[in-house]
C-alpha cells in the first residue's frame, strides 16, 4: 500500500494555508482604538481632527492590504481575485466620480463624473452699453463687507417674517469660478470670476443681471484644495473700480465702460510671488492713494499706489502678506491702516507706510489668518483666526507722542474663525465659530454665550438688528442676534454648491454667487 503524501510534499497549489488573522485583527483593533481616542481628545479644530482621522484611515488600511497580500497566508487565488475585485473597484470609483475639491473643513467632496461644469463663454456686453440708474430702494455696497468694511450696515429694516414676506427672486445665472463678492453703484453690480483662461471683472444689471461691460486678464489661478479663480472683491469710488486679481494683477477700471485707466502687476513690482492661496485681501481706499497686499514677500507688507496713476507711494510692514484684507482705523485721533497678517497684527502709518505698532499671535502657527479685525471699541480690536487658533482682544495704547503700544489682553480657543468675518452687536461678537454659529462675549475675556447651529464656513451681514448669513451650503438665513441663544427667524436654499463668497446687500436687493451661479433677491422691508 502505498505512502500518504506529507503536506510538505504537496504542489504548492493545494497545500493547506493556516491563516495568519492576528496582524489584521490587531491593526483593526488599533484603528478602532485611535478612532475612539480621537473622539474623546480635546481637538484644536474640526480641520484637525478630519485630518488625523484621514491619516488614521489611510495608515491602517495600508497595513491592512500589506497584511493580506503578504503577511496572512491567503491562497495565492485569493489573492488573485482580491487584487482584481480591487483594480475593478478603482476603476469604477474613478470612471464615475470626480473630485470637486474640499469642504471648508477640509473633507474632500466627490460628484458623478457625468455631472459636468460647463465652461462659460466669455460674457457679451449688453446692445445698448449704457449703464443703468439706481433702482428704488438701492443703496451703494461700494466695498468688501460694505461701506465700513465691517460686514455692518444701519440699514435698511428688514422684514423678520419671511412666510409672510418671502425674499423675491429678480435672476440667478450661471457666473464664472471665483471666490471674491459683488459691490455695487447704483444700478451696477461687478464681481471678479474666472472664465477658462481669462481672469474677468464683469459689471452686471443689478436688476436684470445682464453684462454691461467686462475686462479680460489672460491669467489662470488654480488650487486643488482652494478652487479657481479671483478671491479679492473689488472696490468701487469716484467712478472708478478698483480689483486684485488671484496672481496679483492689480486694474483700475472706468465704472461707466470699463476701461483700463491704469493697470499694475504687484508681484512683480514688490519682487514678491503668489500666495500659496492666491492674493486676496480687497484694495483699500484712503485720501489720494489705494492700499493693496504686496505680495509673498519678507519684509514687505502693504504698498500703496497713486489713485491718479499708479504710482507707488510706500512700502510698508515688516512680515510677509496673509489673506486678510486690510482695514482703516482711528485710534487716539490718529488714522492708522490695521492689518492682520501671518503672525502678527500691526498698524501702519497710511501716509508713509511707517510701522507704528505690532503684537505677535499665534506666530509658531502657520495656517492663514483671514478674518478682519473688528473694533471693540476706540482702542482695541478682536482678532480671530481657525485650525485652533481661536480669538484674543488686542489693545493699543500711546503713552508718548512717538510711542505706540499695543498687547494682548485677553485669548482664547473660542470663536475660531476659519474665513468667515464677525460682527458685533449690542457689545457681543456674532459669527461662525469653526463653522458653527456662536456668541462671543468680549468683556468676559472671550468667553461664549452659546455655541449653536453648523452653517459651514460661510459669511454673515449685520443689517440693523438683523443677521443675514450666507451659509455653506448655499441658504440663506436670517438671524435674530441674541446673546441668550440661536434665534432662527428665517432660512431658504438657493445653491446646491459650496458657498464662501461674501453677500452684499444694496439696500433692500442681496446679491450672493459660489464659484456656479450668482443671484439677486429683492428683501422685503418693514414699514
Amino acid at each position: 500500500m502505498a505512502e500518504p503524501l506529507s503536506p510538505s510534499s504537496l504542489p504548492p497549489s493545494t497545500s493547506p494555508h493556516r491563516i495568519r488573522w492576528w496582524p489584521g485583527l490587531l491593526v483593526l483593533g488599533l484603528f478602532a482604538g485611535g478612532l475612539g481616542a480621537l473622539e474623546f481628545i480635546a481637538q484644536d479644530s474640526v480641520q484637525q481632527k478630519w485630518m488625523k482621522q484621514a491619516m488614521l484611515g489611510i495608515g491602517a488600511g495600508t497595513l491592512l492590504l500589506l497584511w493580506f497580500f503578504f503577511a496572512g497566508k491567503f491562497s495565492r487565488s485569493l489573492r488573485k481575485r482580491a487584487f482584481l475585485i480591487l483594480a475593478a473597484a478603482c476603476v469604477l470609483c474613478f470612471a464615475l466620480f470626480k473630485y470637486e475639491g474640499v469642504s471648508g473643513d477640509l473633507m474632500p467632496k466627490f460628484t458623478w463624473r457625468w455631472s459636468q461644469h460647463t465652461p462659460l463663454a466669455m460674457p457679451t456686453a449688453a446692445a445698448d452699453g449704457a449703464l443703468p440708474g439706481a433702482p428704488a430702494g438701492a443703496a451703494d455696497f461700494p466695498q468688501f463687507l460694505g461701506p465700513q468694511r465691517d460686514a455692518t450696515l444701519k440699514g435698511p429694516k428688514l422684514a423678520r417674517d419671511w412666510k409672510q414676506s418671502p425674499p423675491q427672486l429678480l435672476w440667478r445665472q450661471p457666473i464664472g469660478e471665483g471666490w471674491g463678492g459683488f459691490v455695487t453703484s447704483g444700478g451696477v453690480a461687478i464681481t471678479q470670476e474666472q472664465r477658462g483662461d481669462q481672469e474677468l471683472v464683469v459689471a452686471y444689471n443689478l436688476l436684470t443681471g445682464k453684462v454691461l461691460w467686462s475686462d479680460a486678464e489672460p491669467t489662470r489661478y488654480e488650487n486643488p484644495l482652494g478652487g479657481i479663480g479671483p478671491r479679492a472683491t473689488p472696490t468701487i469710488a469716484d467712478g472708478k473700480v478698483y480689483t486684485m486679481g488671484a496672481k496679483g494683477h492689480f486694474h483700475v477700471l472706468d465704472l461707466a465702460t470699463g476701461k483700463r485707466l491704469w493697470t499694475k502687476n504687484i508681484v512683480a513690482s514688490n519682487a514678491a510671488s503668489v500666495p500659496e492661496w492666491g492674493i486676496s485681501a480687497s484694495p483699500l481706499l484712503h485720501g489720494e492713494s489705494v492700499i493693496v497686499v504686496a505680495g509673498q514677500s519678507k519684509g514687505a507688507t502693504l504698498a500703496a499706489y497713486a489713485k491718479s496713476d499708479g504710482t507707488r507711494l510706500w512700502v510698508g510692514g515688516n512680515q510677509s502678506a496673509s489673506y486678510s484684507s486690510p482695514v482703516m482705523a482711528k485710534l487716539e485721533g490718529r488714522e492708522q491702516v490695521i492689518y492682520f497678517g501671518p503672525d502678527k497684527l500691526t498698524g501702519l502709518d497710511p501716509a508713509n507706510g511707517k510701522l507704528l505698532w505690532e503684537v505677535p499671535w499665534c506666530a509658531t502657527n502657520k495656517y492663514p489668518n483671514v478674518a478682519i479685525p473688528v473694533a471693540l471699541g476706540a482702542d482695541s480690536f478682536l482678532i480671530s483666526a481657525g485650525y485652533g487658533k481661536g480669538s484674543a482682544e488686542i489693545k493699543i495704547t500711546h503713552p508718548e507722542p512717538t510711542v505706540w503700544q499695543a498687547e494682548e489682553v485677553w485669548k482664547t480657543l473660542k470663536m475660531k474663525a476659519k474665513f468667515t468675518n464677525l460682527v458685533q452687536h449690542q457689545g457681543f461678537i456674532y459669527g461662525l465659530d469653526d463653522g458653527i454659529m456662536a456668541c462671543q462675549d468680549p468683556r468676559d475675556d472671550g468667553r461664549l454665550k452659546w455655541r449653536d447651529g453648523r452653517y459651514g464656513h460661510g459669511q454673515c451681514l449685520l443689517v440693523g438688528n438683523l443677521l443675514l448669513l450666507m451659509a455653506e451650503d448655499g441658504s440663506v438665513v436670517l438671524i435674530d442676534p441674541n446673546p441668550e441663544a440661536l434665534r432662527e427667524l428665517a432660512t431658504i436654499p438657493v445653491f446646491t454648491d459650496k458657498t464662501w463668497n461674501p453677500p452684499a446687500l444694496a439696500g433692500e436687493y442681496l446679491l450672493i454667487r459660489n464659484d456656479r451661479e450668482a443671484a439677486c433677491f429683492r428683501l422685503a422691508i418693514e414699514p
